[in-house]
């Protein structure tokens, strides 16, 4: 099946009947170092390596990073904004973060329906 593709911002709102097992979706985000603070600061992750740059420097990602849960809630929004779209929210979810965005960096969420219960 294709991959939707719409522009930013856009809302994508598909009816169960128009969803298809193996559908799939995706879009790109790009993190800013705010971005990366902001989510640190309201999920409670105070590590430095999220919110302190000077800290994070000695670090060997040497800056700023996102913690790889940020890059999971970005499935949320491709699953309530994409496929199948508004009032929708992944059940389950299994992601793989290859490493941990920093900002800035562009994060590609790519998701596929995998059965219609």
């Amino acid at each position: 099946m294709s991959n939707a593709s719409h522009a930013a911002g856009e809302i994508h709102n598909l009816t169960f009947d128009e969803l298809r097992v193996g559908q799939r979706a995706s879009h790109v985000r790009t993190l800013t170092l705010d971005d990366v603070k902001a989510f640190a600061l309201v999920s409670g992750d105070r590590d430095p390596a999220h919110v302190d740059p000077a800290s994070s420097e000695t670090t060997g990602f040497h800056g700023l990073i996102a913690t790889r849960m940020l890059a999971g809630t970005l499935i949320s929004s491709l699953v309530g904004n994409e496929l199948p779209g508004a009032g929708s929210g992944p059940i389950k979810s299994n992601f793989t973060a290859a490493r941990k965005p920093s900002g800035p960096d562009a994060v590609r969420p790519r998701g596929a329906a995998q059965g219609l219960d």
